[in-house]
């Protein structure tokens, strides 16, 4: 006897084969498509980032070729400044001693005025008068 025959009861039974299956539609094909696609938009997008990456490379070793520049440049201006401290230094003590040595100090005369005419013929007679003294 079939599957497709009657029972005892003479209703008849539902086989396996009448039951139909429902077919999805054949996405395999549009699927691989999809991969596909996305596969050659992240081989591009690779390829962008390493072009990328080797011109942040360069950038960055020209940076560090100009960052050394500087540094020199940098310790070559703090050499000069030291040097030119030291010269100013020297010229100022310079300075000073000239300073030191034409400043003269009278005792013994008395004097009542700022002209500088009348202050310095009032120092030629009191020296001269001085070093008559001395003779």
């Amino acid at each position: 006897m079939s599957e497709d025959s009657a029972d005892e009861g003479g209703k008849r039974k539902k086989s396996t084969k009448d039951k139909q299956t429902k077919r999805t539609p054949d996405t395999k094909h549009e699927d691989d498509d999809r991969l596909g696609k996305i596969m050659e938009m992240i081989r591009e997008l690779k390829v962008d980032l390493k072009a990328e990456i080797r011109s942040i490379g360069t950038e960055l070793k020209e940076i560090v070729q100009e960052v050394k520049i500087l540094k020199q440049e940098n310790i070559t201006l703090r050499n000069e400044n030291e040097q030119l401290k030291k010269e100013v230094y020297l010229i100022n003590e310079k300075i000073e001693k000239e300073k030191r040595k034409n400043n003269v100090i009278v005792q013994g005369i008395r004097i009542d005025t700022n002209e500088p005419d009348l202050l310095k013929e009032e120092m030629h007679q009191f020296m001269e008068n001085e070093l008559e003294e001395l003779e």
